[in-house]
């Protein structure tokens, strides 16, 4: 199968070789950790589907609800240092939410989820360029599972009023 292929319909792909069976994974969406353990921890990265050898369209991002992990590229910037691009995974998704009115203070029942990181780990690099009084080190997180759950203030930017 050519590169080609997935290309054109849209669809990014990574081939994996276990045992015998090679394997195209989509990737857009939900970790295979746990559908497919063969595949290392590092390689468990994002997809939607597992074909064998087949390619198919991607996902519609407009409609799509839940939560993923997803690549994620920025610029890590800190006072006295150079930028640095970095691409991580992130999550990255749409969550059920909703809101009724009620009779009783507060006159309102919710349910809001965000998408979320369930589990990450950190990564430090060294900024580039740093001034000699200025630590280099940067860290971020690394998202390794994500899931649409309360927003915890302690780790998320939550809007709470508009």
């Amino acid at each position: 199968m050519s590169s080609d292929c997935c290309q054109a319909k849209s669809c990014y792909f990574r081939k994996y070789v276990t045992g015998r069976s090679v394997f195209v994974l989509n990737i857009y969406s939900i970790q295979i950790k746990s559908i497919f353990p063969l595949i290392s921890e590092e390689n468990a990265v994002c997809c939607v589907n597992f074909v064998p050898l087949a390619c198919t369209p991607a996902v519609n991002l407009h409609r799509f609800v839940g939560c993923a992990v997803r690549e994620f590229t920025f610029l890590a910037r800190k006072p006295g240092c150079g930028a640095l691009h970095i691409t991580t995974d992130a999550c990255w998704g749409r969550c059920e939410t909703w809101e009724k009115p009620v009779l009783d203070p507060p006159f309102v029942d919710t349910y809001q989820r965000v998408c979320t990181y369930n589990r990450s780990r950190v990564v430090t690099v060294s900024l580039p360029g740093c001034l000699p009084d200025v630590d280099p080190a940067y860290s971020y997180p690394v998202a390794l599972r994500c899931d649409c759950s309360v927003c915890v203030t302690s780790t998320t930017e939550c809007i709470t009023s508009v």
